[in-house]
């Protein structure tokens, strides 16, 4: 069904992937894994045909096949389904019921169908990125196709909600005889379900991992800015958003002051980025107060890549320019070793994986002097050495007297009670201590 014989991968003049080879059966699920920057994303697309059809830097030799014919001609066919790591890249209309018209077969499950049904009448700019990779998720099944291709499908889907989906998924394979193939980070769920597991660090032309006690170097309050604020703080009080009828916060109320790195946990859809866009003053809320002291840096969960140069390097340098009173040790060099971003200098922003993406992230909010950090979903995407790296960020914030405050639906995330000093919960829109 799917056969992939001794792929390689150029973008720009670095090898991604090299000399990959693997051949999948109908009924098969296939785990594909590796660290940030391994290739995984870039191998679903050329599966999906999305490289090199609309990515032309990349350069390709070798073969894929999808039941004897070549990618494009596949999906031409309708044969492939692919649900990417950005979901806004995928819709069309502006409604959920104008995706609607792309699902072939009602829902299998009935969690899918009562989903649907309370979606349907919403825009598709006022869902959450978990629930457009839902329904992407359940668009991609109705099709009838040979392939579905997940990328990460941990960095939006609730933990609840994710294990079983990937052991009905395994069953839907074996009953239609189709190939799934994942591309995942955290792998544990996905493992005991996989009929083969592809390890791109066996095959990745990604240059040497950094050790951990490299990446934190000198102590993170090196760069600290100068002149901060000199007390930050984050104060909400009793504030309510609503979308129409839809109430999305109700009743909010928070204050977090210096030092202090605060979690928000929640589902799919229950109201986390709306509450970090009011406190990075990107939307206001329909009632109450909210008071921000400080400058804000604000990283968004989708989408995941809203850079503005042509290089990695570039990027930084932008950010070194606009901050007064930085010293020596925030150049570009020491920079790019802290957050292990040596091997992508002279890459195009655009073309990094989203692990990758956020690593840049995570360095231009350290160069950028803010006083508040507000990260919308720090680990999708992100393999260990990127949550090492979210993690001495978060750090850096508390030790210099900042603020850095988070949202993620990782209800179970390991390591989590350890980086942050206050854990919310929200859920319908209601915020729990």
């Amino acid at each position: 069904m799917l056969e992939v014989r001794d792929l390689t991968v150029w973008i720009d003049k670095n090898v991604v992937i090299n000399s990959l080879s693997f051949k999948a059966d109908g009924g098969s699920l296939v785990l594909v894994k590796g660290r940030n920057g391994s290739g995984k994303s870039t191998l679903l697309r050329i599966i999906a045909s999305v490289i090199p059809s609309l990515l032309s830097a990349y350069r390709l030799e070798g073969a894929v096949k999808i039941a004897g014919q070549l990618p494009e001609h596949a999906v031409r066919m309708g044969w492939v389904s692919y649900i990417p790591q950005d979901p806004y890249l995928t819709f069309i209309g502006s409604r959920v019921l104008d995706e609607m018209t792309f699902i072939r077969e009602p829902p299998l499950w009935d969690e899918m169908r009562s989903f649907l049904l309370r979606i349907k009448e919403r825009n598709i700019y006022s869902l959450s990125a978990g629930e457009l990779y839902r329904l992407l998720l359940m668009i991609a099944i109705s099709r009838k196709t040979r392939i579905i291709a997940i990328d990460e499908p941990s960095s939006y889907l609730d933990p609840e909600f994710l294990e079983p989906f990937i052991h009905r998924i395994k069953s839907y394979a074996e009953e239609k005889g189709i190939v799934v193939v994942i591309a995942e980070n955290d792998t544990a769920f996905v493992e005991r379900y996989a009929s083969e597991v592809i390890d791109l660090d066996r095959y990745s032309g990604v240059g040497s991992v950094e050790r951990e006690a490299d990446l934190v170097g000198s102590s993170v309050t090196d760069a600290c800015n100068s002149n901060p604020i000199k007390k930050p703080r984050v104060a909400l009080n009793n504030i309510s958003y609503s979308d129409g009828d839809d109430i999305i916060l109700e009743n909010i109320s928070l204050d977090i002051g210096s030092g202090e790195v605060v979690c928000i946990l929640g589902k799919n859809g229950s109201g986390k980025s709306t509450l970090l866009k009011i406190i990075a003053g990107l939307m206001r809320p329909s009632a109450g107060g909210v008071s921000v002291a400080g400058k804000v840096f604000y990283i968004p969960q989708l989408p995941v890549r809203w850079f503005f140069s042509g290089k990695v390097r570039e990027e930084i340098a932008i950010y070194l320019r606009n901050r007064k009173n930085r010293s020596d040790h925030t150049c570009v060099d020491a920079i790019v070793h802290r957050f292990s971003l040596r091997d992508l200098m002279e890459r195009n922003p655009y073309s990094l994986s989203v692990g990758e993406s956020r690593r840049l992230a995570a360095a231009l909010a350290y160069v950028s002097g803010a006083d508040i950090l507000v990260f919308d979903e720090p680990f999708i995407g992100a393999d260990m050495r990127t949550r090492d790296i979210v993690a001495m960020l978060l750090n850096h914030f508390r030790l210099c007297g900042k603020i850095a405050i988070l949202a993620t639906h990782r209800l179970r995330f390991q390591g989590l009670g350890g980086m942050c000093d206050k854990i919310y919960y929200i859920d319908h829109g209601v915020l729990v201590g």
